[in-house]
Formats: C-alpha cells, structure tokens, sequence
C-alpha cells in the first residue's frame, strides 16, 4: 500500500464492545485501526460503549496477540466515569435506598466492586448500578437490550463521590454522544467511525462542525430469503433511518 496523507483531526471507532476473540467485524475494526496507523500516520482510538468488568484484562489480550498496538488507546465509557467522575455537576437530590432490593453483587475481573443488580417490585428489568473501585455507585441506569428499542432507558442518574444524584440523563444516546465531547477539546476536528449498527441510532445524529460521522455497514441489511426484494431487517431499518445524518456509509 502506497502511503496515505489522511485529515488531521482525532479518528475514533466504536463499538459496544471489543472481545479479543471475535471475530468478523471486530477483526475488521481493529484492522482498519493498524492500517489507519501505519500508512495514515494518525493514531487512532477505540471507544467501547457496553459494560464489561474484564476491560483491563481485554486490553491485554488484544495487545499480547498484537490485534492491538500498544500505543492505540482502548478506552471504555463505564470505566472512564469510574475512574474520573461526573464534569461540573451540582449535588440536585438524594438517591434512593434500594439496598432491600438487591438481588445481586459482581466484581471485576480482579476482584474489586463494580456493579450491584436491584429488583425494584413491580420492575421488568432490572435497576443496574456501576460502582467505583471503593464500591460507591457513580451510575444507575435500568439494565436493558441493544437490540430492542422499547428497552432502551429513560432515566440515567449520575452520581457524585458522596452518594448524591448529580444529574440525570434522558437517553444512552445522549450519555454516549456526552462522553465523545467530552474526550475533544473545543472545536477539534474528529472523525468517528461506527462498525456496530446496534450504536448507530445512539450516535447519530451528532452536532458539531467539526464531528464527521462514517458507518461502516458489516452485514446484510435485508431477512430471509435475502434477494434485493427481501424486507429489510428493523434494525437496520433504525441505521438507514438516520442516513441523512451520517457524512459516510462505506
């Protein structure tokens, strides 16, 4: 390959998660990162969106079977408000007592807090809440499925190293898209590449002039029997739904 002078700006890719020994779109993501390095001369990064209490020891598998450079940051959105906290909030109310409804405790890969699972009465899902490394929670947020639309949350509440909500969100969207501003300096030019058509309707739209948006469609849109006049399948029926949004679908 003949070397390529790319945009400057920050190249970030997400998805919901990075399992080291998937295969297919996350070998292809992780892929298109190393070329991007090597022949682009950028360095790019990985957001993962879902939660997963081994992210550390992920990291160092991919890095060991050299899926991963060791200069490419992995980063995780659970993990960075755990380690760094909620930006300017104000203390706004208490949060709830739901320690009589707790149903279960787990812990990272190395044995340290990192969620306790509630069982409100009368909840169909459960109430999920992420723990700092000291065990006191900075998230609550209703467990739920990418795939179904009707489980998705509408209440997000952000909590403060002293036990108070410091604020609330309305949508997974609305923290993701947070978080990826959050990362950029005023007015940095990025361009966020999407592998995963579960986070596409998270991310897109996404205001910013200097935030360019580029999917990359991995797998057939349409069901079975699959020919060009198969009905197309209602997740991607939510991606090509927001195509006016993206500035790229490859």
């Amino acid at each position: 390959m003949m070397p390529t002078e790319l945009p400057q700006g920050r190249y970030l890719s997400c998805a919901f998660g990075i399992p080291p020994d998937a295969g297919g779109q996350t070998r292809a993501l992780l892929l298109r990162n190393r070329i991007l390095a090597r022949e682009g001369g950028v360095r790019p990064e990985l957001l993962t969106l879902g939660p997963a209490r081994d992210h550390r020891e992920r990291c160092e598998r991919l890095r060991e079977r050299g899926l991963l450079p060791g200069d490419m940051p992995l980063l995780n959105i659970y993990e960075h408000y755990r380690d760094h906290g909620w930006v300017e909030h104000e203390p706004m109310g208490e949060l709830e007592d739901l320690s009589r409804h707790r149903i279960r405790e787990d812990t990272t890969a190395a044995g340290a807090p990192w969620r306790t699972m509630y069982r409100p009465p009368g909840s169909k899902r459960p109430l999920l809440e992420y723990l700092r490394g000291d065990g006191s929670p900075y998230l609550r947020i209703p467990g739920f499925s990418k795939v179904r639309k009707r489980s998705w949350p509408d209440r997000i509440q952000q909590i403060g190293p002293d036990g108070a909500v410091v604020g609330e969100l309305q949508s997974i969207g609305q923290w993701f898209r947070g978080w990826i501003r959050e990362l950029l300096a005023d007015d940095e030019r990025a361009f966020v590449f999407i592998d995963s058509r579960f986070v596409v309707p998270h991310l897109v739209p996404m205001s910013g002039r200097g935030i360019h948006l580029i999917y990359q469609m991995h797998n057939l849109h349409v069901t079975p029997p699959r020919r060009w006049d198969s009905a197309v399948d209602p997740v991607y029926k939510r991606v090509l739904n927001r195509i006016g949004g993206m500035d790229a679908m490859v």
